[in-house]
């Protein structure tokens, strides 16, 4: 089961990337605007940092790194997977698992950083966590008062939405008096905070908070945060890549609820970027079918249209989380049909039960072999369908943007 999911990444996640562009804007909506852009890195800097895994340039990063290791995965995975979760306690096996283990092994790394998912990944933590860090200094000179530190100061949503992730008034007091009375800024901007200096108590807990706050701006999945029965090898089959909705549920969609989705005007700057931002995504995703004259005129006139804009960009957010894929199972059994068919990275199917990646591979194998089938024993045409779904079923990177519009370049002639 972990070589058919291996083999699935290979096939379709080349676009991950584009996906986790858009996570960019909750960093920037939740910690606030001047925060955010005040402690955006370098993208030179940052682009070095992931070759070599050194932070030297930015004092406060290396710090922050070095307390949470955070935003160093693409260096931690490029060498070896053997430490992944399913493979502690599997067996060695034979010499030919071995090879097919190291192929697959290289093409996830490939398709990785074909798709930038990593390097985006560890840029958006490390940007997270030195906005977080920034908001906090923010907010304890906010709140300081002749000594001490009046809570009332700040808002209470925001207030609400810090003791959420773990941080109460009494934790926040202490951070707030470490914070300013250790680290080192210029102007209003923090450039260190000085580990060494502070409470060890206080300093294991800003870890704990600012792992977890990134987690959430940048989401990862908790350990415990899914059902038991997605863990066992044949069902994780059918939650492949949907591990992110299903940790969204709670992490995005519950938590925007329970913190002003209705009357907090922050919430609603959330959820319109995120709509916005997955808009724009699905736009380049789909960007990959107009290479031929007729693929632009249908590009133009049906992904790009309003309302399918709209959908597929809310599918897209986080916020959303595995509301796309309930309706879509839904509306099959309407004259409807699924309406967000297009909002998975992956290309798959969004519908809970037949969205599954080695499904749709079994159904674009046999759409191919129908087709060519037909070709050789009736004389029938080889049509574009036929040449997409072979693509599709064994093509590896299948469904990248600029294999795609090639792809349509060179089978522009054919029959649909």
């Amino acid at each position: 089961m972990r070589r058919i999911k291996a083999a699935q990444f290979i096939r379709l996640m080349s676009n991950m990337g584009l996906n986790q562009v858009q996570e960019s804007w909750k960093i920037v909506s939740l910690t606030g605007f001047r925060s955010a852009m005040s402690q955006m890195p370098a993208i030179r800097d940052m682009s070095r940092a992931v070759a070599t895994g050194k932070l030297s340039k930015d004092k406060l990063l290396t710090e922050l790194g070095d307390m949470t290791g955070i935003g160093m995965e693409n260096l931690w995975n490029r060498y070896d997977l053997r430490l992944d979760d399913e493979r502690l306690g599997a067996e060695t096996g034979g010499r030919f698992t071995q090879v097919v283990d190291n192929v697959l092994d290289a093409g996830q790394r490939l398709t990785a950083n074909v798709s930038f998912m990593r390097q985006i990944s560890d840029y958006q933590q490390r940007w997270a966590m030195k906005a977080i860090t920034q908001q906090v200094a923010d907010m304890a000179r906010k709140a300081r008062t002749e000594g001490q530190f009046d809570f009332s100061k700040i808002k209470e949503r925001d207030r609400q939405r810090l003791a959420s992730i773990g941080l109460g008034e009494d934790d926040a007091r202490k951070l707030f008096a470490n914070i300013l009375e250790h680290s080192e800024f210029d102007g209003k901007k923090i450039v260190g905070i000085n580990t060494m200096k502070w409470d060890a108590e206080t300093l294991s807990k800003y870890r704990v908070f600012l792992t977890r706050y990134t987690d959430r701006l940048v989401q990862q999945n908790d350990f415990g945060a899914l059902s038991k029965w997605m863990s066992r090898p044949v069902f994780s089959l059918f939650v492949q890549f949907r591990s992110f909705v299903f940790g969204a549920w709670a992490k995005s969609t519950l938590w925007t609820l329970n913190h002003g989705a209705l009357n907090d005007p922050k919430m609603w700057v959330l959820m319109l970027g995120e709509i916005a931002a997955g808009a724009a995504t699905y736009a380049v995703r789909q960007s990959g079918t107009a290479a031929t004259e007729e693929g632009w005129e249908r590009y133009w006139e049906e992904a790009m249209q309003p309302g399918n804009l709209l959908k597929n960009g809310w599918a897209r957010s986080a916020t959303a989380s595995v509301l796309p894929m309930f309706l879509d199972s839904l509306l099959m059994a309407t004259p409807m049909g699924p309406q967000f068919g297009q909002a998975r990275a992956s290309g798959s199917a969004t519908e809970t039960f037949i969205g599954s990646p080695a499904v749709g591979q079994i159904d674009s194998a046999m759409a191919f072999s129908r087709g060519m089938s037909g070709a050789l024993w009736d004389d029938e045409d080889v049509t574009q369908r036929d040449i997409r779904a072979g693509i599709r079923a064994f093509m590896p990177l299948g469904n990248w943007v600029p294999i795609t519009a090639a792809l349509g370049a060179l089978i522009e002639d054919m029959p649909r």
